[in-house]
């Protein structure tokens, strides 16, 4: 089942998010198994959002790839609300 991943990230910048996909070296394309990726600015902050073919596929990127690049890039470690997705179009 396909999940929706959503994460606030106090206290990140634009520059700070963009580090990532840096470490991530994939020239702004979407890991495997990663469907949609959108993010945007907070007042305080940076959120991203997710959907990924299923949870294995999202620990099988986070462990191995976006996980590093987010301790790389210093952002904070927070846990994302995980949303069961029925419907994407």
């Amino acid at each position: 089942m396909k999940v929706a991943m959503m994460l606030e990230l106090p206290g990140v910048s634009k520059e700070s998010y963009e580090k990532v996909w840096e470490y991530l070296g994939t020239d702004w394309k979407l890991l495997p198994g990663n469907n949609v990726h959108v993010a945007g600015p907070l007042d305080d902050g940076w959120w991203t959002l997710d959907v990924w073919d299923s949870m294995d596929a999202f620990q099988e990127a986070f462990d191995t790839s976006l996980g590093p690049a987010l301790q790389k890039a210093g952002l904070p470690q927070v846990t994302p609300r995980v949303l069961n997705v029925t419907h994407l179009i």
